[in-house]
């Protein structure tokens, strides 16, 4: 009994110790490389909290909430007024669908955000019992989306569309709402960015998505679908290449994909020139961009076409966990072939102070020590009780 107290006072710290080791390792891989900061002249950063693009049940004291950095901000309300505000606001509207416009400015430039939302009172709000607890699961699923990513990769001009399928997986109605007004610079119809429409229990609606291929270049969007309280967003990526003889194949083709930084490293991206055809001289240029359209990071630069890997280092300032894409686009002799691939920025872990864990290693060594040098000490201290008794049983037999 005693010798597995023991062991389970050595092992205990030592998990401990080696929980907290781990926790600051991917902690400090993480914000070592998340949180650089660069002071660069540039438009204001702006972010919006509220409203989201959903469908409220309520058309009274909405909220307008959002960050800004370095920027005096004005919005809009379906293309009305330019209104001057200080900080968050309350606001009014009408049934339907809205779109709010806002503005951030400084001297360098304008940093514009647009979010869609409705106001639908057919929707009733969620009626939770007063005794029953705190929900801690995330909601329930109401409805199914499919597909659950949009890939496009085609040639320009050529058609290009997509068919999104939605399915009611409750057992009662669902009103749902389809915001494509990111998609308002890349799709061709519908002609609406906002589809509103019913579901009845196991329903399913499909409908197309056309998108303009007239330009070339990578574009990032994403799709929000909302309904009775729960939203699915359906990231949206298109390639748009041009071959200057379309009837050809492409004179090459290309690959890209991006390592992730670790301690004391930029993020790397590496592109795979492959069945190359040609030779002669190019440019390539990196993006990346985040489903809401804008460019993270872009640099361009001279390359020799020719079969091989060719890598690019970025140093991205203040990027944010979540989703993104990264591309790069070569340009050779009005030919442009471009590959693109997603990834994702981690949710930075808890930091532990400086010095916490080298106290609790070092407090570890020190029991584990203790605990081993009590055993050993026990063991002894045993063996010398047993020869006692056996020299005081010797001794009494001869008296």
């Amino acid at each position: 009994m005693k010798k597995k107290a023991i062991l389970l006072f050595i092992i205990l710290p030592v998990l401990l110790c080696s929980f907290c080791h781990a926790s600051q390792i991917t902690a400090s891989l993480i914000s070592q490389n998340l949180d650089v900061s660069i002071v660069v002249d540039g438009p204001p950063t702006l972010v919006i909290h509220e409203p989201r693009n959903v469908t409220y049940t309520t058309n009274e004291s909405l909220l307008l909430n959002f960050t800004v950095i370095d920027g005096d901000v004005v919005y809009n309300l379906d293309n009305g007024n330019n209104i001057s505000i200080p900080g968050f606001i309350y606001f009014n509207t009408t049934e339907g669908a809205h779109v709010m416009k806002v503005f951030a400015n400084n001297s360098i430039g304008i940093t514009e955000k647009t979010v869609y939302f409705s106001v639908s009172f057919a929707v009733p709000p969620p009626v939770q019992a007063p005794s029953a607890p705190a929900p801690t699961h995330a909601p329930e699923k109401q409805f199914t989306v499919e597909p659950s990513k949009i890939l496009i990769q085609t040639v320009k001009d050529a058609p290009a569309s997509e068919t999104i399928k939605i399915t009611n997986q409750q057992k009662n109605p669902i009103l749902i709402n389809v915001d494509m007004g990111l998609l308002s610079s890349i799709k061709t119809y519908p002609a609406s960015d906002m589809i509103s429409f019913s579901l009845n229990p196991g329903e399913s609606k499909e409908f197309e998505i056309g998108f303009n291929t007239s330009e070339t270049g990578i574009y990032a969007s994403k799709i929000v679908v909302t309904g009775n309280g729960f939203t699915a967003e359906i990231p949206v990526t298109l390639i748009v290449e041009k071959y200057v003889l379309p009837a050809q194949p492409a004179p090459f083709k290309t690959s890209v994909f991006i390592t992730l930084p670790k301690a004391g490293q930029l993020f790397k991206i590496n592109t795979l020139l492959y069945n190359v055809t040609v030779s002669g001289e190019g440019t390539i240029t990196y993006q990346i961009k985040d489903f809401e359209g804008d460019i993270i990071w872009e640099s361009s630069e001279p390359i020799a076409i020719k079969e091989g890997m060719l890598s690019k280092e970025a140093l991205l300032t203040g990027i944010m966990p979540g989703d993104y894409v990264v591309s790069a686009s070569v340009l050779y002799e009005g030919n442009v072939i471009i590959s693109a691939k997603e990834f994702t920025i981690p949710l930075p872990q808890p930091m532990i102070p400086p010095g916490i864990s080298d106290i609790i290693v070092i407090a570890t060594i020190v029991i584990a020590i203790i605990a081993i040098g009590y055993s050993i000490f026990g063991k002894i201290l045993k063996k010398k009780r047993l020869k006692s008794r056996f020299i005081l049983k010797r001794v009494q037999l001869t008296q």
